[in-house]
Protein backbone atom coordinates (compact mmCIF):
# COMPACT_ATOMS: atom_id res chain seq x y z
CA UNK A 1 0.00 0.00 0.00
CA UNK A 2 1.19 3.47 -0.74
CA UNK A 3 0.78 6.55 2.05
CA UNK A 4 2.15 9.46 -0.12
CA UNK A 5 0.74 12.88 1.08
CA UNK A 6 -1.60 11.16 3.74
CA UNK A 7 -1.86 11.22 7.06
CA UNK A 8 -1.71 7.34 6.93
CA UNK A 9 1.38 6.32 8.70
CA UNK A 10 3.55 3.53 7.77
CA UNK A 11 5.79 1.65 10.64
CA UNK A 12 3.00 1.34 13.04
CA UNK A 13 1.91 -2.45 13.88
CA UNK A 14 -0.72 -4.04 16.75
CA UNK A 15 -0.60 -7.23 18.35
CA UNK A 16 -3.07 -10.46 17.79
CA UNK A 17 -4.21 -12.96 20.15
CA UNK A 18 -1.16 -14.85 19.78
CA UNK A 19 0.40 -11.84 20.84
CA UNK A 20 2.60 -11.73 17.22
CA UNK A 21 3.41 -7.83 16.21
CA UNK A 22 1.56 -7.42 12.77
CA UNK A 23 3.78 -4.50 10.97
CA UNK A 24 0.40 -1.93 9.58
CA UNK A 25 -0.38 1.31 7.81
CA UNK A 26 -2.28 3.25 10.05
CA UNK A 27 -4.05 6.80 10.25
CA UNK A 28 -5.12 8.38 13.74
CA UNK A 29 -8.69 9.49 13.70
CA UNK A 30 -9.07 12.29 16.21
CA UNK A 31 -10.63 15.56 14.15
CA UNK A 32 -13.25 15.78 12.61
CA UNK A 33 -11.41 17.40 9.36
CA UNK A 34 -9.37 14.35 8.25
CA UNK A 35 -10.49 12.49 5.03
CA UNK A 36 -7.48 10.41 4.33
CA UNK A 37 -6.41 7.81 1.44
CA UNK A 38 -4.37 4.85 1.24
CA UNK A 39 -3.69 3.59 -2.24
CA UNK A 40 -2.79 0.10 -3.22
CA UNK A 41 -0.37 -0.88 -6.44
CA UNK A 42 -2.25 -2.12 -9.56
CA UNK A 43 -3.20 -5.50 -9.82
CA UNK A 44 -3.90 -7.69 -13.11
CA UNK A 45 -6.66 -9.77 -12.22
CA UNK A 46 -6.57 -10.69 -16.52
CA UNK A 47 -6.83 -14.78 -16.03
CA UNK A 48 -6.74 -15.15 -12.72
CA UNK A 49 -7.32 -18.70 -10.79
CA UNK A 50 -7.89 -17.62 -7.37
CA UNK A 51 -9.01 -14.65 -6.92
CA UNK A 52 -9.60 -13.76 -3.54
CA UNK A 53 -8.66 -10.22 -1.09
CA UNK A 54 -7.80 -11.48 2.36
CA UNK A 55 -6.84 -8.42 4.87
CA UNK A 56 -6.83 -7.96 8.58
CA UNK A 57 -7.72 -4.69 9.74
CA UNK A 58 -7.86 -3.62 13.76
CA UNK A 59 -8.45 -0.09 16.01
CA UNK A 60 -6.07 0.68 18.70
CA UNK A 61 -5.75 3.60 20.83
CA UNK A 62 -3.78 6.12 19.43
CA UNK A 63 -0.14 5.01 18.82
CA UNK A 64 -0.62 1.71 21.09
CA UNK A 65 -0.56 -2.10 19.38
CA UNK A 66 -1.95 -3.27 22.80
CA UNK A 67 -4.62 -0.78 24.06
CA UNK A 68 -8.11 -0.86 22.53
CA UNK A 69 -10.62 2.13 21.74
CA UNK A 70 -14.08 2.95 20.00
CA UNK A 71 -14.25 4.34 16.50
CA UNK A 72 -16.38 7.77 16.46
CA UNK A 73 -20.01 8.19 16.54
CA UNK A 74 -20.10 8.89 13.01
CA UNK A 75 -16.65 7.83 11.62
CA UNK A 76 -16.26 5.54 8.73
CA UNK A 77 -13.14 3.64 6.59
CA UNK A 78 -14.09 2.34 3.57
CA UNK A 79 -12.49 -0.36 1.55
CA UNK A 80 -13.13 0.67 -2.19
CA UNK A 81 -11.63 -0.44 -5.70
CA UNK A 82 -11.38 1.18 -8.83
CA UNK A 83 -11.60 -0.88 -12.72
CA UNK A 84 -10.24 2.81 -14.47
CA UNK A 85 -7.55 4.10 -13.09
CA UNK A 86 -9.35 6.36 -10.22
CA UNK A 87 -11.96 7.74 -11.92
CA UNK A 88 -14.74 6.33 -10.15
CA UNK A 89 -14.73 4.29 -7.09
CA UNK A 90 -17.00 1.30 -5.74
CA UNK A 91 -17.18 0.31 -2.07
CA UNK A 92 -16.19 -3.45 -0.78
CA UNK A 93 -16.52 -3.06 2.85
CA UNK A 94 -17.35 -0.43 5.01
CA UNK A 95 -15.89 -0.25 8.94
CA UNK A 96 -18.24 2.38 11.31
CA UNK A 97 -19.02 1.90 15.25
CA UNK A 98 -21.41 -0.51 15.19
CA UNK A 99 -18.73 -3.38 13.54
CA UNK A 100 -15.06 -2.01 13.74
CA UNK A 101 -12.58 -4.34 13.88
CA UNK A 102 -10.96 -5.74 17.43
CA UNK A 103 -7.77 -4.82 19.10
CA UNK A 104 -5.90 -7.97 17.91
CA UNK A 105 -7.06 -7.59 14.52
CA UNK A 106 -10.30 -8.71 12.24
CA UNK A 107 -9.56 -10.55 8.85
CA UNK A 108 -11.75 -9.88 5.93
CA UNK A 109 -12.13 -12.07 2.67
CA UNK A 110 -13.58 -10.72 -0.38
CA UNK A 111 -14.20 -12.58 -3.40
CA UNK A 112 -13.00 -10.81 -6.56
CA UNK A 113 -14.36 -13.24 -9.20
CA UNK A 114 -16.48 -10.48 -10.67
CA UNK A 115 -13.39 -8.31 -11.65
CA UNK A 116 -11.13 -8.60 -14.75
CA UNK A 117 -8.78 -6.25 -16.13
CA UNK A 118 -6.51 -3.95 -13.93
CA UNK A 119 -7.57 -2.77 -10.99
CA UNK A 120 -6.63 -0.67 -8.10
CA UNK A 121 -7.37 -0.61 -4.28
CA UNK A 122 -8.01 2.15 -1.33
CA UNK A 123 -8.95 2.53 2.28
CA UNK A 124 -11.01 5.93 2.56
CA UNK A 125 -10.92 7.06 6.52
CA UNK A 126 -13.15 10.03 7.47
CA UNK A 127 -13.34 11.30 10.72
CA UNK A 128 -17.27 12.45 9.70
CA UNK A 129 -18.84 15.67 10.91
CA UNK A 130 -19.20 15.13 14.58
CA UNK A 131 -16.21 15.84 16.63
CA UNK A 132 -16.07 12.78 19.36
CA UNK A 133 -13.88 12.65 21.66
CA UNK A 134 -12.37 9.49 20.43
CA UNK A 135 -8.22 9.42 19.66
CA UNK A 136 -7.15 6.06 17.78
CA UNK A 137 -5.20 4.43 15.09
CA UNK A 138 -6.77 2.40 12.42
CA UNK A 139 -4.67 -0.34 10.61
CA UNK A 140 -4.58 -2.02 7.91
CA UNK A 141 -1.71 -4.88 8.81
CA UNK A 142 -2.09 -8.15 6.17
CA UNK A 143 -3.37 -7.26 2.58
CA UNK A 144 -3.00 -10.05 -0.53
CA UNK A 145 -4.48 -10.91 -3.79
CA UNK A 146 -3.90 -14.38 -3.84
CA UNK A 147 -4.05 -15.50 -7.92
CA UNK A 148 -3.38 -12.31 -9.34
CA UNK A 149 -0.55 -12.05 -11.81
CA UNK A 150 3.07 -11.20 -10.19
CA UNK A 151 1.59 -12.88 -7.27
CA UNK A 152 1.24 -16.14 -8.40
CA UNK A 153 4.32 -17.88 -6.52
CA UNK A 154 5.49 -21.61 -6.60
CA UNK A 155 3.52 -22.06 -3.33
CA UNK A 156 0.69 -20.97 -4.57
CA UNK A 157 0.56 -22.58 -7.85
CA UNK A 158 1.28 -25.98 -6.53
CA UNK A 159 -1.94 -26.49 -4.52
CA UNK A 160 -5.77 -27.38 -5.59
CA UNK A 161 -8.31 -27.72 -3.77
CA UNK A 162 -11.84 -30.65 -4.69
CA UNK A 163 -14.02 -30.90 -5.07
CA UNK A 164 -15.59 -27.66 -5.84
CA UNK A 165 -18.45 -26.61 -4.95
CA UNK A 166 -18.80 -29.93 -2.26
CA UNK A 167 -21.83 -31.48 -1.23
CA UNK A 168 -20.17 -34.25 0.81
CA UNK A 169 -18.39 -34.17 4.17
CA UNK A 170 -14.86 -33.62 2.64
CA UNK A 171 -12.43 -31.41 0.65
CA UNK A 172 -8.91 -32.06 -0.32
CA UNK A 173 -6.15 -29.81 -0.63
CA UNK A 174 -3.06 -31.03 -2.90
CA UNK A 175 0.08 -29.80 -2.54
CA UNK A 176 1.97 -31.91 -5.11
CA UNK A 177 5.10 -29.86 -6.09
CA UNK A 178 5.10 -27.54 -2.86
CA UNK A 179 8.04 -28.31 -0.85
CA UNK A 180 6.66 -27.04 2.59
CA UNK A 181 7.30 -29.01 5.99
CA UNK A 182 5.12 -27.40 7.62
CA UNK A 183 1.68 -25.76 6.48
CA UNK A 184 -0.83 -23.96 9.20
CA UNK A 185 -4.31 -24.51 7.59
CA UNK A 186 -7.85 -22.46 8.91
CA UNK A 187 -10.59 -22.06 7.33
CA UNK A 188 -12.96 -18.84 7.52
CA UNK A 189 -16.64 -17.59 6.75
CA UNK A 190 -17.53 -14.69 5.47
CA UNK A 191 -17.78 -12.65 8.30
CA UNK A 192 -14.16 -14.02 9.17
CA UNK A 193 -14.88 -15.92 11.78
CA UNK A 194 -12.60 -18.84 12.21
CA UNK A 195 -14.59 -21.88 11.69
CA UNK A 196 -11.88 -25.25 11.66
CA UNK A 197 -8.17 -25.71 11.75
CA UNK A 198 -6.82 -28.84 10.08
CA UNK A 199 -3.35 -30.22 10.18
CA UNK A 200 -1.08 -30.93 7.01
CA UNK A 201 -0.42 -34.76 5.60
CA UNK A 202 3.08 -34.31 4.79
CA UNK A 203 3.38 -38.17 3.95
CA UNK A 204 0.54 -38.43 1.56
CA UNK A 205 0.95 -33.97 0.64
CA UNK A 206 -2.40 -33.51 1.01
CA UNK A 207 -4.73 -31.34 3.99
CA UNK A 208 -7.95 -33.00 4.53
CA UNK A 209 -10.75 -31.06 5.66
CA UNK A 210 -13.20 -33.08 6.67
CA UNK A 211 -16.75 -32.63 8.97
CA UNK A 212 -18.04 -30.36 5.92
CA UNK A 213 -21.46 -31.38 6.78
CA UNK A 214 -21.34 -29.42 9.78
CA UNK A 215 -21.23 -25.78 8.32
CA UNK A 216 -24.07 -23.92 6.93
CA UNK A 217 -24.29 -23.86 3.20
CA UNK A 218 -22.34 -20.85 1.46
CA UNK A 219 -18.67 -19.99 0.50
CA UNK A 220 -15.49 -20.23 2.91
CA UNK A 221 -12.13 -19.29 2.28
CA UNK A 222 -8.80 -21.44 3.25
CA UNK A 223 -6.25 -19.55 4.26
CA UNK A 224 -3.10 -21.49 4.23
CA UNK A 225 0.45 -20.77 5.69
CA UNK A 226 3.71 -21.99 5.04
CA UNK A 227 6.39 -19.63 6.79
CA UNK A 228 6.10 -16.49 4.94
CA UNK A 229 4.55 -17.90 2.17
CA UNK A 230 0.40 -18.13 2.36
CA UNK A 231 -2.30 -18.36 -0.04
CA UNK A 232 -6.08 -18.03 -0.13
CA UNK A 233 -8.53 -20.71 -1.54
CA UNK A 234 -12.37 -20.82 -1.84
CA UNK A 235 -15.04 -23.24 -1.91
CA UNK A 236 -19.21 -22.79 -2.22
CA UNK A 237 -20.74 -25.79 0.63
CA UNK A 238 -24.03 -26.81 -0.95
Amino acid sequence: MTVGSSNWRAGTSYENLAGTVIPSNAVNLYTNSFREWLISDEYDMTGTANDVLSIEVAVTNWNSATVPDVMGSDDQVDLLITTDGGTTWTSLMTWTAANQPVVTGTREFIDLSSYTGTVQFAFFASDGTVDDGEDYDFHVGMFTIDGTAGNEDNFVSSLSLYPNPVSGDQVTISTDGSSASSIEVAVFNTLGQQVMTRSYDQVNRTININNISSLSNGMYFVKISSGTQQATLKFIKE
